[in-house]
C-alpha cells in the first residue's frame, strides 16, 4: 500500500495540512513550478490550502482554484483578524513585529510591515 491510499483513507481531520504561502500562483505566470506539486499532494490526500500574498493576473492553474483562497494584502477580515491575533497572544505578536523591525533595509522593512496583517490572518485561517 502507497503513502497516498494509507493518507485518503484518514479522515478529513486526520489528513496531513499544508499551507502554500507563494508570490501570486495560481494567478499570473510568477511560481507555477508550485502546480505539479500540490497536485500530487493533494492526489494523497494532503488537505491542502495555497495563499498568494500578491494574487494578480488571471487564474493560469485552473485545477488549483478549489483549495486557493485569493485576499488582497489587506482588507476588512484581514484587519479583524489580525486584531483579534494580537489580542489572543499579544506578547508573541509584539515579538514578532520587533522581529520585522529589524529588517536589514528600508524596502525590505516596509514589504515586510505591510504582510505582517495579512499573516496574522493566516496564523489564524492555518489554525
Amino acid at each position: 500500500m502507497d503513502a497516498g491510499t494509507t493518507t485518503n483513507r484518514l479522515a478529513p481531520e486526520r489528513r496531513p495540512k499544508l499551507v502554500y504561502v507563494a508570490s501570486s500562483f495560481p494567478y499570473g505566470r510568477n511560481d507555477t513550478f508550485f502546480a505539479p506539486e500540490v497536485r500530487e499532494l493533494v492526489r494523497q490526500g494532503v488537505d491542502v490550502l495555497v495563499v498568494p500574498l500578491r494574487p494578480r493576473g488571471a487564474l493560469t492553474t485552473a485545477d488549483a482554484a478549489a483549495f486557493t483562497v485569493r485576499k488582497p494584502l489587506l482588507d476588512g477580515e484581514i484587519a479583524r483578524d489580525a486584531v483579534a491575533e494580537l489580542l489572543r497572544a499579544p506578547r508573541r505578536t509584539v515579538a514578532l513585529l520587533a522581529g520585522l523591525l529589524r529588517a536589514p533595509a528600508p524596502p525590505v522593512l516596509v514589504r515586510n510591515l505591510a504582510a505582517f496583517p495579512k499573516a496574522l490572518w493566516l496564523a489564524r485561517l492555518a489554525r
